[in-house]
């Protein structure tokens, strides 16, 4: 594990939060514009907030909205400013001495991201626990894994231990991805003889940032014994070698000193057997005004 602040040699790719191919699958379609360094959603839009979320690759904030949003000017059938304008700048690095009106504050994000090897087994990386526990999947006769539709996974999903306030929006943004550019998803399937699918693993082909990027997955109880997640897991690093990515992006995970209370605490640990750097992006920074 290292933690890299703010991206390590391969930083000449993107951030996957600034992609194009992340904008196309915003959990609320068209209420994103595209630009050449990234793209801006809308938040909220009505008479008392407007509040604008804009990504860039780079580190030069985006010029001032004026209207209710990007992709609708005004904020409704008449048009007409917002009482309090919001707008949230998330740039792709560390922006140094801040400028243009804009104030830093909030958490950076973290993500776990694995180099693939060019050469060898993709499991050269991985932690020596990993290892053992993909020789424990690929020793057992009962799981079989295949590729598959998201909608076969819906009724295990929904069962899973993905906590609850989080399954529908993670479903909803692998729907929103399936939409936009379904030749980019995978849906691997991890199945067992007795009791049918047990684990699953989403992840969607990015070619701007050359990454495969996690976007759902869960186990059932039953997958345990086998290391079902973790043949997952091989399979999907595997996939994404042939299509000649350089990284496995696994999103979101907590810090290195996570406070006891932190729901995302067993994940994150899972996501750190399988080589990862712990990424830190920078955090949102606001200018916050009132009227036009």
């Amino acid at each position: 594990m290292h933690d890299v602040c703010p991206l390590y040699a391969l930083g000449a790719l993107p951030p996957y939060d600034a992609t194009h191919w992340s904008a196309d699958g915003q959990i609320e379609p068209g209420y994103a514009t595209l630009n050449a360094h990234g793209f801006t959603t809308t938040v909220l839009n009505n008479p008392l907030i407007s509040w604008h979320r804009t990504f860039t690759t780079n580190n030069i904030p985006p010029p001032a909205i004026h209207g209710g949003s990007p992709a609708h000017p005004g904020r409704g059938p008449g048009g007409g400013p917002s009482l309090i304008r919001i707008e949230e700048w998330v740039p792709g690095f560390y922006n140094g001495p801040l400028k243009h009106g804009f104030t830093a504050f909030g958490l950076p994000r973290l993500h776990g991201i694995a180099e693939l090897p060019a050469n060898g087994p993709v499991t050269a990386n991985w932690r020596t626990q990993a290892k053992r526990h993909l020789k424990t999947f690929q020793k057992q006769t009962d799981v079989t894994l295949r590729l598959g539709l998201l909608n076969e996974i819906k009724p295990a999903y929904f069962r899973s231990s993905v906590p609850k306030n989080l399954q529908s929006a993670f479903w909803h943004l692998a729907e929103n991805h399936l939409r936009a550019h379904p030749e980019t998803i995978d849906v691997m399937i991890a199945e067992s003889k007795e009791h049918g699918i047990i684990a699953g693993f989403v992840a969607g082909e990015c070619r701007e940032a050359s990454s495969s990027f996690y976007i759902l997955g869960f186990y059932l109880p039953q997958a345990k014994q086998s290391q079902a997640m973790t043949g997952l897991v091989h399979l999907w690093f595997e996939r994404s070698r042939k299509k000649q990515l350089a990284l496995c992006n696994f999103g979101d995970m907590c810090g290195p000193n996570p406070l006891p209370f932190q729901s995302d605490m067993g994940y994150s640990l899972f996501k750190t057997r399988f080589g990862i750097r712990r990424v830190w992006y920078p955090g949102s920074h606001w200018k916050i005004r009132l009227g036009w």
